[in-house]
C-alpha cells in the first residue's frame, strides 16, 4: 500500500493492489484506491473505484520530467511489464487521463471477459 495526499486539498489515498471479480466470475487483479475519510491515516477508509484493472497492481505515483502526474503498475499479474498512465488529482481521487503506449509499448491482450488491459 502506498499513500498520497493530493495537492488540491489534503485528501489523504491509498493506492493498494487487490482481487476483483469481473462479469465472467473470474479474479482479476486490480490498482484500487482508497480514501481517508477522517484525512487520518486511521481512517475510516473508503473504497473508490479501480483506477486500472485486467491484472494490474502494485502502483507507485511520481511525476515526469514535465510535471505530469504519472501512475507505473505492473501488467499482467505473471510475466510482468510495467505499464504507465498519465493521471489526474481530482482534488478527492485520482483520475487515468490516458494510457501511455508511447512510454509502455502497445496494450496488452484483453483477458476473457475484460477490456483491453490498456484502457
Amino acid at each position: 500500500m502506498r499513500s498520497f495526499q493530493s495537492a488540491h486539498n489534503g485528501t489523504l489515498l491509498m493506492l493498494w493492489a487487490s482481487y476483483m471479480k469481473n462479469e465472467l466470475g473470474r479474479n482479476g487483479y486490480v490498482q484500487t484506491l482508497a480514501r481517508s475519510k477522517s484525512g487520518e491515516l486511521k481512517g475510516p477508509w473508503e473504497q473508490l473505484s479501480p483506477l486500472v484493472g485486467n491484472d494490474s497492481g502494485h502502483g507507485m505515483l511520481f511525476r515526469s520530467f514535465d510535471g505530469k502526474l504519472m501512475l507505473v503498475v505492473h501488467q499482467p499479474f505473471r510475466n510482468a511489464r510495467g505499464k504507465l498512465y498519465e493521471m489526474v488529482d481530482t482534488g478527492d481521487g485520482l483520475r487515468v487521463v490516458r494510457y501511455r503506449e508511447d512510454l509502455s509499448g502497445p496494450p496488452l491482450p484483453a483477458l476473457p471477459g475484460q477490456p483491453p488491459r490498456g484502457s
